[in-house]
C-alpha cells in the first residue's frame, strides 16, 4: 500500500476539478459543428491547424507569466535554493513522451552555473537594503547566479572594501541612498575593476541595466550570465 500524502486535500481536488471542467469545455468547443461556432471534431481542428495553434498560444502565455515570474514557481524561480541537493532521476526511456516542465527555461539555467559571483553592493544599513538585496539575491539565484554580499555600508569606501574585483555588481539600496551616493558608487566601483553595473529598481544612467518587479526574469538573467562570461 502507497501513501498518498495529498489525498483529500482541497487544492488538489480544486484543481483537479478545474481541469476537469476546463478539459470537458474544450471537448464540447471542438466537437461543436463547425456552423454553430465550434470546430467540427477533433480531426478537422487538428487538419486546420487551430488546436495546435490554440495550444501554442497558451504555451506563450504560461511562458510569459513564468519568465515575469507573475506565475511563481515556488524553488525555481521563486526562494530557490542554490545549494540544494536533488534527487537523482531515473533517464526516460528511449520511447517515453517528453513532456516539457514549466519552468524549464529556468531549470537549465540552474544546471549550468557560472563560476564567477554577481557582487551585491548593498548600500546603507541593512534595515534600509534588505527588501531589495533579498529581491536580486531570489532573482538571480532562480538562474543559478550566486552572490557576494557586502553586508552594512555606510559609503563608498566601505562598499569597495568588501569588492573582491568583481566584474558584475548589483547596487541594492533605498531611493534615498541612490540619489545621495548611487552615481558615486557606480563610479568607484567601475574604477575598482566593474564591468557591469546593475541596479535594483527603477534604471539610472549610472548603471547598465536595471531589474525590479514585473522584469523578463529569463532575458534579465541571460544578459547578466553573459557579462559573467
Amino acid at each position: 500500500k502507497v501513501a498518498d500524502p495529498a489525498g483529500g486535500a482541497f487544492a488538489v481536488e480544486k484543481l483537479t476539478d478545474d481541469l476537469a471542467v476546463a478539459g470537458w469545455e474544450e471537448l464540447g468547443r471542438l466537437e461543436s459543428p463547425s456552423s454553430g461556432g465550434g470546430v467540427g471534431g477533433v480531426v478537422a481542428a487538428i487538419e486546420d491547424g487551430s488546436l495546435e495553434s490554440r495550444i501554442e498560444d497558451v504555451v506563450a502565455e504560461r511562458d510569459r507569466r513564468i519568465a515575469t515570474r507573475e506565475h511563481a514557481l515556488t524553488g525555481l524561480t521563486e526562494f530557490p535554493n542554490l545549494h540544494e541537493t536533488l534527487p537523482v532521476r531515473a533517464p526516460y526511456p528511449d520511447d517515453a513522451f517528453l513532456v516539457r516542465p514549466y519552468g524549464e527555461p529556468f531549470e537549465k539555467l540552474r544546471d549550468d552555473p557560472p563560476d564567477e559571483p554577481v557582487f551585491l553592493a548593498t548600500m546603507g544599513p541593512i534595515a534600509q537594503h534588505t527588501a531589495r538585496a533579498s529581491f536580486v539575491t531570489n532573482l538571480l539565484a532562480a538562474g543559478g547566479v550566486s552572490v557576494e554580499v557586502a553586508g552594512h555600508t555606510d559609503g563608498v569606501d566601505s562598499l569597495i572594501r568588501g569588492n573582491d574585483g568583481r566584474s558584475v555588481v548589483c547596487l541594492a539600496g533605498s531611493e534615498a541612498a541612490y540619489a545621495e551616493w548611487g552615481a558615486e558608487a557606480a563610479a568607484a566601483l567601475r574604477a575598482n575593476g566593474a564591468k557591469w553595473i546593475i541596479i535594483a529598481g527603477k534604471p539610472t544612467d549610472y548603471a547598465d541595466d536595471s531589474c525590479a518587479m514585473g522584469v523578463d526574469a529569463l532575458d534579465f538573467l541571460h544578459r547578466t550570465r553573459e557579462k559573467l562570461a
